[in-house]
């Protein structure tokens, strides 16, 4: 299964003891459904965990019962006439007869509430990447005005939030890894969240060897096409002048080098017996160089 499928089986395990939570997080589940109408309320979901939680809140809290349609992979509930009206009224959801898709600021005064209905929001609406790939999570809607509404809440609790659109939702997401965990942790995803810690310091350690490796390997071929240039401009001072006419520091520089054309700056200074520093053997393989280039071809 994913990383989020796993998170939410574990949200799904956690018991509410106060009463607040579970309307809040009933509050949660039900305003992030896919379809929300006056005559109809519609959740979809893949996971069954989600569906008797669903089940559960909606019976102890409102008295009310989904009817659930099952399909391939998919679960539907669906609920309407007077229990709909039962379950919007005692969500705060419809006002003065009309619904309402602002964040209710009764259902989340408390803390413990606040988390219950982010809890639920995610549950329904939410999805976050393995963090072994990416840095994703995100709650979607379909409602405008829920979606800006649920903006302001989060950034009101500092949470980055940003909205984009998205295949006709409004989708409420976070990039910064550190926020995710904190979110995670905060709506009682904690095995999740450390799991995520852990992948992303994998992550970042496995990055981290790549790009050392990386420069290894560079720092290598650059040393190999060095070498290759300098061995070239000491054998054409060699057929040109002959090595005999360099002096001595350079005569031997230039026999370290076609010597040891595998070898390092450093190592060819320990080969010497340290006759020279590794700045003195640059600057001496690098006059070799310019003494080919003005020989000509």
């Amino acid at each position: 299964m994913s990383f989020s499928y796993d998170t939410k089986c574990e949200l799904c395990t956690i018991k509410l003891k106060n009463d607040c939570c579970k309307l809040s997080q009933l509050y949660g589940m039900v305003l992030f459904a896919q379809n929300i109408g006056s005559d109809s309320l519609k959740i979809t979901t893949e996971n069954v965990l989600i569906v008797n939680l669903l089940s559960e809140l909606a019976e102890n809290v409102a008295g009310v019962y989904f009817v659930i349609d099952e399909t391939v992979n998919l679960y539907t509930l669906e609920i309407k006439g007077d229990a709909l009206k039962k379950l919007y009224d005692i969500l705060y959801i419809t006002v003065n007869g009309k619904i309402d898709l602002l964040v209710s600021g009764v259902l989340t005064e408390n803390d413990c509430c606040t988390d219950a209905f982010l809890r639920g929001a995610f549950l329904i609406g939410g999805y976050t990447s393995n963090p072994e790939n990416s840095y994703h999570f995100e709650i979607s809607t379909p409602y405008y005005t829920l979606a800006m509404s649920m903006k302001d809440f989060m950034q009101r609790l500092n949470f980055p939030v940003r909205v984009i659109v998205r295949k006709s939702n409004y989708v409420l997401y976070i990039k910064d890894s550190e926020e995710i965990e904190r979110l995670l942790y905060r709506i009682g995803a904690k095995k999740s969240a450390f799991a995520f810690i852990d992948m992303k310091i994998q992550k970042e350690m496995n990055n981290y060897s790549n790009r050392v490796n990386n420069t290894k390997l560079h720092n290598i071929e650059k040393t190999i096409n060095k070498s290759v240039e300098q061995v070239k401009a000491i054998k054409k001072i060699s057929e040109k002048i002959g090595l005999d006419s360099l002096d001595s520091d350079l005569m031997l520089a230039a026999r370290l080098r076609c010597e040891n054309p595998d070898k390092s700056l450093n190592e060819l200074v320990l080969i010497s017996g340290n006759k020279f520093s590794r700045s003195g053997l640059s600057r001496r393989l690098n006059k070799l160089t310019e003494i080919a280039l003005k020989l000509g071809d």
